[in-house]
């Protein structure tokens, strides 16, 4: 499932891209300016993209070739913009998300998420979440902090979008008479979420560098696990079981 996932990913962003010339220091005009942005949307520069490749584009681009396993050259080259195009597709596009199956399939297949010693496992409705968890450490390389920042936002929202989805297929399990019990939870979550963090609207596109680690690595923690919980909640699984065996 992730490797479709990447696969799809990947293809998409390669079709888009296009031989050029590497840009550097000193480089200007519009490829500059997409440049930038994209450097900006991923976390990566905080600066504004005005089309000249100065020594803060050429700072984020050697961090990100760190975080890529790249030599740290500070020039954008092809291999350096498909990378970026990945990743940027990854935490910009609205569309991607997990891949969907339907409740039936969920329960017939015993899929659900469930936690392990070592990390949270992922059923495959919400695997695309442990492909962003992974993003957090790749083969021991850290993202940029503005990276990082921008990892846990994309977390956060494609979570709290899920939990949401989560207490509407709790509701429509229920009869009438019972239908009220997760409407009421539904609420609750809502209302605790932005008793302690404000508005979702606020998480949507903030610049990641204003907001502290430690607060975005609190909320997706939370968030993670009232997910996971819901998984256990709606399959009836307990947690801190071990995973279905093969029969």
């Amino acid at each position: 499932m992730k490797r479709r996932i990447l696969a799809m990913v990947c293809l998409f962003c390669l079709l888009l891209s296009s031989a050029r010339a590497d840009l550097k220091r000193g480089s200007s005009g519009a490829e500059v300016e997409k440049l930038q942005q994209q450097l900006i949307d991923v976390g990566a520069l905080n600066d504004t993209a005005d089309g000249k490749f100065g020594k803060k584009t050429e700072k984020a681009v050697k961090d990100l070739q760190g975080y890529f396993g790249q030599k740290k050259t500070g020039k954008a080259d092809q291999k350096f913009m498909d990378e970026l195009s990945i990743l940027w597709y990854t935490l910009e596009e609205e569309e991607i998300s997990s891949e969907q199956y339907s409740e039936e399939e969920m329960e017939e297949k015993e899929m659900y998420c469930y936690p392990t010693e070592a990390e949270v496992e992922y059923c495959p409705r919400h695997e695309f979440l442990g492909h962003l968890e992974g993003m957090l450490d790749k083969n021991g390389r850290k993202p940029p902090e503005g990276v990082r920042s921008r990892i846990y936002q994309r977390i956060i929202l494609l979570g709290y979008r899920e939990i949401l989805a989560m207490y509407d297929v709790w509701e429509d399990r229920m009869d009438d008479t019972q239908k009220s019990v997760p409407r009421e939870q539904k609420e609750k979550f809502i209302t605790g979420f932005e008793d302690v963090f404000g508005s979702i609207e606020n998480y949507k596109y903030p610049k990641p560098w204003l907001i502290s680690l430690n607060t975005w690595e609190d909320l997706r923690c939370w968030i993670m696990l009232t997910l996971v919980n819901e998984c256990y909640d709606l399959y009836r699984v307990e947690p801190n079981t071990e995973p279905p065996q093969e029969i």
